[in-house]
C-alpha cells in the first residue's frame, strides 16, 4: 500500500534503519511516497482519523520493498556530507606507503 508522509531528513533516516517514528495527522497526504503493510496502514489511519499521532516503524520486508522501488524513502539516500570514509582514504594512500 502506497502512502505519502511529510517527513524530515532525520525521520527518513530512522525509518530506513528500522527505528520507529511518531507522525501526526498534519503529516499525512503529502511528501515522501513509501510502501507500507496494509495492517500498518489500517492501524495508522484509525489513530490519525481520531486526530491522534501514531508511532510507526517498518519491518525488514517493507524496507526491502522500498529499497527495490528506489524512490520515495530511499531516493537520494547515501553519504551527503562529502566526507571520505577512512577506509577509502587509507586505500588511496596505501600505494605510497612502500616508498617511505
Amino acid at each position: 500500500m502506497n502512502v505519502s508522509l511529510n517527513l524530515s531528513a532525520s525521520q527518513l533516516s530512522k525509518l530506513r534503519n528500522g527505528h520507529g517514528i511518531r507522525i501526526g495527522p498534519a503529516m499525512f497526504g503529502k511528501g515522501v511516497d513509501m510502501i507500507i503493510d496494509p495492517m500498518t496502514f489500517n492501524n495508522m489511519m484509525k489513530k490519525l482519523e481520531r486526530g491522534k499521532g501514531a508511532v510507526i516503524s517498518m519491518s525488514g520486508g517493507e524496507i526491502e520493498q522500498n529499497k527495490m522501488e528506489g524512490t520515495g524513502l530511499f531516493a537520494g539516500s547515501g553519504n551527503k556530507s562529502g566526507k571520505i570514509s577512512r577506509h577509502k582514504k587509507a586505500g588511496k594512500w596505501r600505494d605510497f606507503s612502500d616508498e617511505t
